[in-house]
């Protein structure tokens, strides 16, 4: 059964079902006043003993209604263990057209200052069009590798050339530059 309820422009609904294993399953979904899903919640009763799973995801939006934040809470506790929840957080930043300009992966544990996890694009702005096209995506492969993803327009094909470019820097000099070790095009 359904059950949808309203709560100061915030709309909840939930729905139970029970598996041919006697296992129940939860999910309840919470939206805001603009009808973006700000949290899911799971939970699935799988024994007896009242062991279960659940995962639980809020998220965060800007005032043009993107994410900025989203964060997953899963818990198991079917080993008879209570304290056994992990934590992952991303985020999510736009400039004023609504373009991503970084998001920052699961890894940097929630720190907004953490640039090892983080993805950056940058994108062409052509004022005579509202369009933005993607120039670069950069991100770490690993402590030592940065990988570039290059969108250039080829003049005589009109099309769009992607260019990937791995640079690596040497560890053992702190101050050393990142050298380019590959190019390749598509």
């Amino acid at each position: 059964p359904k059950k949808t309820t309203s709560t100061s422009r915030t709309f909840i609904t939930e729905r139970k079902e029970l598996l041919e294993n006697q296992t129940l399953r939860s999910y309840k979904y919470t939206f805001n006043e603009d009808f973006l899903t700000t949290k899911e919640e799971f939970e699935s009763i799988t024994n007896a003993a009242g062991g279960k799973l659940s995962k639980t995801t809020t998220r965060l939006f800007s005032t043009y209604q993107l994410p900025t934040k989203e964060t997953v809470v899963s818990t198991d506790t079917t080993s008879g263990t209570s304290n056994n929840a992990q934590t992952l957080i991303k985020q999510y930043s736009y400039n004023k057209t609504g373009n991503l300009l970084y998001e920052i992966g699961t890894k940097a544990e929630g720190s907004s200052t953490d640039t090892t996890y983080r993805t950056d694009y940058t994108y062409y702005t052509d004022t005579s069009t509202p369009y933005s096209h993607l120039l670069t995506k950069t991100y770490k492969q690993d402590a030592n590798t940065t990988i570039r993803e290059v969108n250039v327009l080829d003049e005589a094909t009109h099309s769009m050339v992607i260019r990937t470019e791995v640079y690596s820097k040497d560890c053992s000099d702190v101050n050393a530059d990142y050298v380019l070790q590959s190019k390749t095009e598509y």
